[in-house]
């Protein structure tokens, strides 16, 4: 059995028309699922909708969040990397380890708009309270198997905490656009072209406006 694959809401009507072709040309003009993902959909949110943000704060440093957990197969560490394979984890496996500095983003619940997502994907990752202030742009893979799109906002800090560590952030911290490309030079980024697209995005989007 198949579900329809309802597109999450937005209140930027060019999210919509871009999130709905993508929909189209990705899944075909009646897009769907088999049912019997939803329990994992219930858990970890649509795999195919998912939303980041670029987060500043009063000093114009940019959030970014270590993550604590990391898959066997993207240990950067070799020799790490095969200790674990030989203690019989799988490479798919979530395990601890330095999964490197990456901005907020991550998959939406089901019935939840772009906008809600982003918010509480910086909340449950730093625990910051943010206002979104704009869109800057979209990503997207349709890569088999991954498929996704993903909105990416700009937005300002309004409240948190000086740290923060969870099963999955390790820890927090916020970094000049300068000192994010350094990492990105010296490999410390867990999603560099992530990162590094909505950096130019966001640096785009303040000589504009």
């Amino acid at each position: 059995m198949s579900k329809e694959m309802l597109i999450p809401k937005t209140v930027n009507p060019e999210i919509e028309k871009t999130v709905t072709k993508w929909v189209r040309d990705t899944f075909g003009p009646n897009a769907s699922y088999d049912e019997s993902l939803q329990p994992t959909i219930d858990q970890w949110g649509l795999p195919w909708f998912r939303a980041g943000a670029v987060v500043r704060n009063e000093e114009g440093k940019i959030l970014m969040m270590h993550e604590g957990r990391v898959q066997v197969k993207k240990i950067r560490d070799e020799a790490l990397k095969n200790q674990f394979i030989a203690e019989g984890y799988k490479s798919n496996e979530w395990v601890d380890g330095d999964g490197g500095w990456n901005l907020p983003s991550g998959r939406l619940k089901p019935g939840e708009s772009f906008e809600n997502g982003a918010i509480r994907e910086v909340k449950e990752e730093s625990n910051w309270d943010i206002a979104i202030k704009a869109h800057i742009h979209t990503r997207h893979s349709e890569k088999v198997g991954n498929a996704y799109i993903l909105p990416v906002y700009f937005a300002e800090a309004i409240s948190g905490p000086e740290q923060y560590r969870t099963k999955e952030t390790s820890e927090i911290g916020w970094f000049s656009t300068e000192e994010i490309c350094k990492m990105e030079e010296s490999g410390m980024l867990r999603s560099p072209e992530f990162v590094m697209d909505s950096i130019k995005a966001y640096e785009t989007y303040l000589n504009d406006y």
